[in-house]
């Protein structure tokens, strides 16, 4: 009897300690609605589900800050090779916008050259503007697009199933580690109390 009591102490203070952890994580997100506990002025509800614009709000607020912003966004784009792609894309239009206009009675050689002439100078009038006009696109979009704003709208209008999904999946590994430490810990206070016992009991 005195050997089970030793052996039954450990091992329920792993399970409480699992038990606990394990309700404290999917507390985070359940119940959904609020769950009014009989008989008592109290109601539970799962910290995303009460809270959940409140943390669309703080998270906005963080990627923003520390994260992402258009200064950073800016800086990571190479420019020269912006650039360059942009007036590959607008020598391929005007090619083919002359191709259709130039008459077709004209010998080939002079409608090519005359491609050639007009394309090289639309390039070359776009490569004089580009620097203006892509600093000026770029104060547009960072005055236009707000990314707290946006981060904001995705996390809030993201239903609390495909949240708790998003958090499981990215932190599944962790969360367990978490469950585990509760058993660990509920483990050693077990043994614990069994050796209080133990030694209280002897002669």
């Amino acid at each position: 009897m005195a050997l089970s009591l030793y052996l039954v102490l450990p091992l329920m203070g792993a399970l409480i300690g699992w038990g606990t952890n394990l309700l404290a994580i999917r507390s985070l997100f359940r119940p959904v609605e609020p769950y009014r506990i009989p008989l008592t002025p109290w109601a539970v509800q799962g910290l995303v589900p009460k809270r959940k614009q409140e943390l669309a709000a703080s998270v906005a607020f963080l990627v923003e800050r520390e994260l992402v912003n258009w200064g950073d966004l800016l800086q990571k784009i190479d420019n020269s090779s912006f650039e360059k792609q942009i007036l590959t894309n607008v020598e391929g239009f005007a090619r083919e916008w002359l191709a259709g206009r130039l008459p077709r009675l004209l010998p080939r050689v002079l409608n090519e050259a005359l491609q050639g002439y007009f394309t090289g100078a639309i390039v070359e009038a776009f490569r004089d503007k580009l620097p203006e006009t892509m600093d000026r696109l770029a104060r547009t979009a960072e005055e236009e697009v707000n990314i707290r704003s946006l981060v904001e709208e995705k996390i809030g209008g993201m239903t609390l199933d495909g949240l708790e999904e998003l958090v499981f999946t990215v932190a599944r590994q962790e969360l367990k580690q978490i469950e585990y430490l509760g058993a660990i810990i509920g483990l050693l206070v077990g043994t614990a109390q069994a050796a209080i016992v133990y030694l209280w009991n002897l002669p």
